[in-house]
């Protein structure tokens, strides 16, 4: 997880000195200007004096537009590839198991809490609840692999029909 949040921080740095290397290409006149300069008032009020303010602004928001877009990209494909690990976990390491729902708690949501067993070990861990209750039963998947990947198994075979 560390080195994907470096990853994603080495890349938005690495847009912006891109975004910087392109500018200065398009205004040669423009060598002082750096990242610094986005984010410094006076650097930038320099920079417009320089190019123009329409000039400046331009290239100020398609930075930031640009910025916010790549950051989206990181975030969506960070998302789908954790989902496709859990998914594959499922597949490859999935067991299922009846669990009893030991307790109803509201915390943002309504979460269903419940012990399920591996290796001789007794795990708690809680999912979004649907309409269950307490002392109702009911069916999850989880990675033998990895026990912290839990689903409920009718969630877990929609998903594998829509797929």
């Amino acid at each position: 997880m560390l080195l994907a949040v470096m990853g994603f921080f080495l890349v938005v740095f690495g847009f912006l000195a891109l975004a910087v290397s392109i500018t200065r290409l398009l205004f040669p006149h423009t060598q002082d200007f750096g990242v610094k300069t986005l984010f410094d008032k006076p650097s930038f009020s320099q920079f417009k004096k320089a190019i123009g303010s329409k000039k400046a602004g331009s290239i100020g928001n398609t930075c930031t537009l640009l910025c916010f877009l790549l950051v989206g990209i990181i975030g969506f494909s960070f998302f789908t590839a954790t989902d496709k690990y859990e998914r594959d976990q499922l597949d490859k390491f999935g067991q299922v198991q009846k669990v009893l729902i030991k307790d109803i708690r509201y915390r943002k949501s309504r979460r269903a809490y419940f012990d399920f067993y591996f290796i001789d070990q007794t795990l708690t861990t809680r999912l979004y609840s649907k309409q269950l209750k307490v002392g109702d039963s009911a069916f999850i998947i989880f990675s033998t692999d990895n026990p912290a990947i839990v689903k409920w198994l009718d969630d877990y075979k929609k998903n594998k029909k829509n797929e």
